[in-house]
């Protein structure tokens, strides 16, 4: 019984030696990610005359290392500044959606989604306050974050051919990082609840060196891509109604007369680079005046080639397909069933009927 109680409280030092140990490591790492984040936000906000993204950048890195700095105080201080860490916490997403929307549109922006997912977290702050932090509120807190995150990554691929690489890279891996993070939190407040108290603290140092990881490839990336800081010309002022229309004409007039649209590799990019004119532009007057995306408008062009193809000729439908434009046969398909509800080969068959081919031009 004697050996018992000496091993147990053996046991019980060296848990406590260790518990120590990692709690130290985690607060000079999040000492370390409070400064780190804070000289990078003051730094993007003094350059924000650059780019608009830039601002909304160095403010979501000012607040996130107010966050770390309030949570080195209640660690290190005991000072209880729980409620202002979650007042941070949940603008997050909120920010972290609109960087996204103002880095596709190349100026502030501000949607409804994001102010109501701020104001869903302010929510969620009043009731933590009110009825305690649990597992579920915190849970919920962190998929909220993640879903807005989301929402800004699908509206940044989706206007990917506008975006130059290297700075879709840099917003992209950024979010992409703070998504991965953030899902692992939930997991680390799993163990806060369920686990023992040197587990809790064992896999918050590793999150605390992902943040870290973050902030060091935010810095990385600037050093090899200074370009992205300076400002840039390409994101024109959409022009009047009637420059728009002698844009839309020119476009109309590069695909009809030097059919662009035959090169199935064709890109936004290329297309700008025909017209003269900035790639953002561009997308900006086929997504506003026009109503469809880039590739939307180049497959209706392709589409009438090889319509005409299949009223001219028997060629087989592979060779109409290449023929036109097309370089994938899912998508050649799809163009079809969604214009006529008929399948191409079931298309081509309709205009040797001359019963069914009447009803499928109309």
């Amino acid at each position: 019984m004697a050996v018992f109680n000496k091993t147990t409280t053996g046991l019980m030092t060296i848990d406590s030696e260790l518990l120590q140990k990692l709690f130290s490591l985690k607060n000079s790492v999040e000492v370390a990610i409070s400064l780190l984040a804070l000289a990078q936000g003051l730094y993007f906000v003094s350059v924000r005359k650059k780019k608009p993204v830039l601002l909304i950048h160095g403010v979501f890195l000012i607040l996130f290392g107010l966050h770390f700095g309030l949570l080195n105080i209640l660690n290190i201080f005991k000072i209880d500044i729980y409620p202002f860490g979650m007042l941070i916490l949940s603008s997050y997403g909120s920010i972290m959606l609109i960087k996204g929307e103002t880095f596709v549109n190349n100026k502030s922006t501000l949607s409804l989604l994001s102010v109501l997912g701020f104001i869903v977290g302010i929510a969620l702050v009043i009731n933590i306050s009110i009825a305690g932090y649990s597992l579920w509120n915190g849970v919920f807190f962190h998929l909220l974050i993640d879903s807005l995150i989301i929402v800004s990554l699908f509206k940044i691929l989706r206007f990917k051919n506008a975006i130059k690489p290297a700075e879709k890279s840099w917003i992209t891996s950024f979010q992409l990082i703070f998504l991965a993070i953030n899902t692992i939190y939930i997991y680390v407040l799993y163990e806060m609840y369920f686990g023992s108290p040197t587990t809790y603290i064992s896999m918050k140092l590793p999150v605390a060196y992902m943040f870290l990881f973050l902030l060091l490839n935010n810095v990385r990336f600037f050093i090899m891509k200074p370009h992205f800081l300076k400002s840039t010309n390409t994101h024109a002022a959409l022009p009047n109604q009637s420059k728009v229309e002698e844009l839309i004409q020119a476009m109309n007039c590069k695909m009809e007369e030097d059919q662009l649209y035959l090169d199935s590799n064709l890109e936004l990019k290329e297309l700008a680079q025909e017209l003269g004119q900035p790639i953002r532009l561009v997308s900006e007057v086929l997504n506003t005046h026009l109503q469809k995306n880039f590739y939307q408008y180049v497959n209706e062009f392709r589409l009438k080639r090889a319509v005409d193809l299949m009223k001219s000729n028997d060629k087989l439908l592979k060779e109409i397909m290449y023929e036109s434009g097309f370089n994938n046969k899912v998508t050649f398909s799809n163009i079809f069933k969604k214009e006529f509800g008929l399948t191409p080969s079931e298309v081509r068959k309709s205009f040797h009927e001359k019963s069914s081919a009447k009803e499928v031009l109309v």
